[in-house]
């Protein structure tokens, strides 16, 4: 089948299943129930819970969402950042969904200090710092403007490093999209499954520290929920990452058939390629960037959550 042929059957797919499953809900269920909450900023963070990878209830530890090594490493001065949370007001498939956000919330800070409270500290302290140890040394020459060839080794230790950095950056927008068992996976020391990573160069170091993840859900029953996928991009002085993930290699292939999920940065790092995918001169910019999430909705909903 061309590939024109496997999307259109993906997505006939996906839309036998919808129409049986969207009928079930009910028309006045409370949104609420997806536990996003637009007052980030607002409300003052929990430094006590469950932590998202082992389940240790109690005192949680402060993980910089990028590592406070990038934070020394790129030391640079503080300026204005801002967040914006925004979600669809209602779930619904097959209709046109209003697009509620909250009110931009601004501060003063370095552009790799942000901090969430997610997990314990024996995580934190441990198999956490490792990841953030092995990622740095690869992590730091992209950054520079270097574009080296990698080892597997190195390949897999920054796809783990931008996975991490995805699901923090989740956590820093109040919902956890992420799955228990890709959280599993990582605190096995393994990349988990339904995963793709890519990388590109920026035009410019200015965007370091920006970042934009967006959810969206696919009318196919998981449990008592629908599917999910989701897309984070995040820039570290020359480089930008981009990571694509639902819950396995299967699930990831059919919302790419289905044309949710198409698009990814020049380099592609995970699954690792055979050759490896250099392409050095190829640079990008900011709008591009806001482009990719922009088309990133599903065929079943002219708006997604952002």
């Amino acid at each position: 089948m061309t590939h024109a042929e496997n999307r259109r059957s993906a997505v006939r797919k996906i839309r036998g299943m919808a129409y049986a499953l969207t009928k079930d809900i009910a028309s006045d269920a409370p949104f609420c129930t997806c536990g996003f909450d637009l007052r980030h900023g607002a409300v003052k963070l929990q430094k006590s819970g469950t932590c998202i990878y082992c389940g240790y209830r109690g005192k949680l530890s402060g993980e910089h969402v990028f590592g406070d090594w990038l934070r020394r490493r790129f030391d640079r001065p503080a300026g204005n950042r801002t967040h914006m949370l925004s979600r669809p007001e209602k779930p619904r498939f097959f209709e046109d969904v209003k697009l509620v956000q909250n009110v931009e919330h601004n501060k003063r800070a370095q552009p790799y200090a942000d901090v969430v409270f997610n997990v314990c500290e024996e995580c934190n302290n441990n198999w956490m710092s490792e990841v953030h140890k092995l990622a740095a040394p690869v992590v730091s020459r992209l950054a520079d403007g270097f574009w080296p060839k990698l080892s597997e080794d190195e390949i897999l230790a920054l796809s783990r490093w931008v996975a991490m950095v995805a699901i923090n950056l989740e956590s820093k927008a109040r919902i956890q999209t992420s799955t228990q068992s890709h959280r599993s996976e990582m605190m096995a020391g393994k990349m988990p499954p339904g995963w793709r990573i890519s990388a590109a160069r920026l035009d410019t170091s200015h965007y370091g520290g920006d970042s934009r993840h967006s959810t969206i859900k696919l009318p196919i029953g998981i449990g008592e929920d629908f599917l999910q996928a989701q897309i984070t991009y995040f820039c570290v002085e020359n480089v930008a990452f981009h990571a694509t993930s639902t819950i396995g290699d299967s699930t990831l292939q059919l919302i790419q058939y289905a044309g949710v999920a198409e698009q990814y940065l020049p380099r592609r790092i995970w699954p690792i390629c055979d050759p490896p995918n250099l392409v050095t001169k190829v640079r990008v910019n900011k709008i591009a960037l806001d482009r990719m999430h922009e088309t990133f909705q599903s065929p079943f909903n002219k708006r997604s959550l952002d």
